[in-house]
C-alpha cells in the first residue's frame, strides 16, 4: 500500500498560503476554524472544512498540496494524511435530525451483529426518502393483523379507522348493495376512491379513514389492517 501517514497543524493569517510535502492516499481534516482551500499536485482543487476528507484513485498518492485559508481571520487548521483511506464514526447528534436521500439512494442506518455502535443520536430523527430508495432499519418486531366490520349509515359519513402510525395497509371490502367512498376527512360528499359492490380497496396509510355512503340504506363494509408489531 502507497503512502506514508502524518499530520499537519498551522495556524494561518487571513488569506495566508503554505506548502507541504506528503505521500499520501487521503487528506483528511480533523479540526478547522473556517473553510480553506487545498490544490494537490497543482491540479485537483479541493474545498474543504472540518470532517471533509479526499481520498485519490486506487494507486495513486498525493505529492505536494498547497493549503490556502480562504478566512479574512486566522483559521487553525490541522490536517491528516495517510495510506489507505479514514474513517471516523464518532458521531454525536442531538436535537431534530432530517435526513434527506436521493432517488435510488440505500439508507442503512443497521448496525452489523457484533459491530460497536460509535453514533450517538439523541432527540427526534426525520428520515425522508425518495422513491427507489431502501430504508434499513435493522430488526423490529413482527407484524399484526386486525380484521373488522363497519356499517355505515344511509346518506351518511362515518371514520372507519383511526389514525394509527404503525398501521402499514388497510384494506376495506364492500358486501353491501350500494357503492361507498373513502375519503380523508367527513363531510357527505362523494369524493374520495370509490368502492363499488363486491370491490376490495387497500390503501398504504397510518392516516384515519372516512367512509361516505350516499345511499338511502346501510352499507356493510369488512376491514383488515397491517400493524407494526
Amino acid at each position: 500500500m502507497a503512502g506514508s501517514a502524518g499530520n499537519f497543524s498551522y495556524t494561518f493569517s487571513a488569506g495566508e498560503t503554505q506548502v507541504i510535502t506528503v505521500d499520501a492516499e487521503f487528506i483528511s481534516c480533523i479540526a478547522a476554524t473556517g473553510e480553506f482551500e487545498i490544490v494537490a499536485d497543482d491540479v485537483n482543487r479541493m474545498f474543504m472544512k472540518a470532517g471533509i476528507s479526499y481520498i485519490n484513485r486506487p494507486g495513486n498518492t498525493y505529492n505536494r498540496l498547497r493549503i490556502t485559508n480562504k478566512l479574512g481571520s486566522a483559521n487553525a487548521i490541522t490536517i491528516q494524511f495517510g495510506p489507505g483511506e479514514l474513517r471516523d464514526q464518532r458521531l454525536t447528534v442531538s436535537g431534530s435530525v432530517n435526513v434527506v436521500t436521493g432517488p435510488g439512494v440505500t439508507l442503512d442506518v443497521a448496525t452489523p451483529v457484533g459491530a460497536p455502535l460509535e453514533t450517538e443520536v439523541s432527540g427526534d430523527v426525520n428520515v425522508v426518502t425518495a422513491p427507489g430508495d431502501i430504508l434499513a432499519t435493522g430488526p423490529r418486531g413482527g407484524d399484526e393483523l386486525a380484521s373488522g366490520s363497519s356499517v355505515l349509515a344511509a346518506a351518511s359519513a362515518a371514520t372507519l379507522m383511526g389514525a394509527n402510525a404503525n398501521r402499514m395497509e388497510a384494506t376495506f371490502e364492500n358486501v353491501g348493495t350500494g357503492e361507498v367512498y373513502l375519503k380523508d376527512s367527513g363531510g357527505a360528499s362523494a369524493e374520495g376512491v370509490k368502492v363499488a359492490p363486491g370491490e376490495r380497496v387497500t390503501l398504504r396509510t397510518g392516516a384515519a379513514v372516512v367512509g361516505y355512503n350516499p345511499n338511502a340504506w346501510d352499507v356493510t363494509l369488512i376491514t383488515m389492517q397491517t400493524r407494526w408489531a
